[in-house]
């Protein structure tokens, strides 16, 4: 019986089924894609998701030739690198070389490149395909996809997210950073590849969530001591900061103040909690 897997493919995760062969997590399997035989880990050996059209067929564990073979095309992968490199600054070619990544038999190399432009590579490919006397494919990447490639640390210290566990990249946007009323320093908020922090995502349902029933900052509000306008919340902890007209700032919890709470458009009454 047939199950799922997932695999380090290229620098990403990616799943594939796998049949009557025993993994475990670190086990070297070798796979087929559209460009051949591959070497790859095992990174979860038993996964509940079921690809619709996965990228490789596991063909078997990997065996001491199959490793040697490998070891010996990482040389010929940074050897790659450092050429592509050398003649791409020749030709004036306004690109980041970011990693090299060959079959098992050799016989074709994908190198991956970053660009804010299009850029004709072919003399490129021409020139390199010669030197080493193999088929050069080309891939160009957006930058999350050339952060994952090089990996490195995140902001909370930690390795990449994209690099240890995300097969595929959602939707991130500057609203989610302000739901959670973070800083909206670029540097606070950005990653490695200088996008908007794929961790942004990750608790934006339950901040939106935990904002139902809370005051809008800047709204009047009835407090125990007064009328009063709202200078802060916290989310968490459902708890909101006030001034008073007296200029007094105080916190109270939020099911102690009252407020007009909106009317939706249909001219129903909001479902939101009222306050005691």
């Amino acid at each position: 019986m047939s199950k799922t897997i997932e695999i380090r493919l290229q620098g990403r995760l990616a799943y594939c089924a796998i049949d009557d062969i025993a993994v475990k997590v670190g086990d070297l399997i070798v796979v087929r894609d559209n460009q051949g035989l591959r070497l790859t880990e095992v990174v979860v050996p038993e996964s509940r998701r079921e690809p619709d059209n996965p990228p490789a067929k596991v063909i078997r564990q990997a065996s001491q030739e199959d490793i040697e073979k490998a070891a010996f095309n990482q040389e010929k992968e940074i050897e790659a690198l450092s050429r592509c490199k050398a003649i791409a600054k020749e030709l004036n070619l306004k690109m980041k070389i970011l990693a090299a990544s060959s079959t098992l038999e050799g016989n074709c190399m994908t190198i991956s490149f970053c660009a804010q432009e299009r850029v004709d590579f072919r003399q490129l490919v021409r020139q390199l395909g010669q030197d080493l006397k193999t088929r050069i494919e080309m891939k160009q990447v957006g930058p999350r996809d050339g952060a994952r490639l090089l990996g490195g640390i995140g902001n909370c210290g930690y390795p990449l997210c994209c690099q240890k566990f995300l097969s595929s990249f959602s939707p991130v946007s500057l609203k989610m950073a302000k739901e959670q009323r973070l800083p909206l320093n670029p540097t606070r908020i950005s990653g490695a590849c200088g996008r908007l922090l794929c961790c942004l995502g990750y608790e934006n349902d339950q901040y939106i969530e935990a904002r139902k029933g809370l005051p809008r900052i800047r709204q009047a509000v009835t407090t125990p001591d007064g009328k009063a306008t709202v200078t802060g919340i916290n989310l968490l902890q459902k708890t909101v900061q006030v001034k008073l007209t007296d200029g007094i700032i105080k916190e109270f919890m939020a099911e102690q103040l009252h407020w007009d709470k909106p009317t939706p458009p249909n001219g129903d009454i909001a479902q939101i909690p009222q306050a005691n």
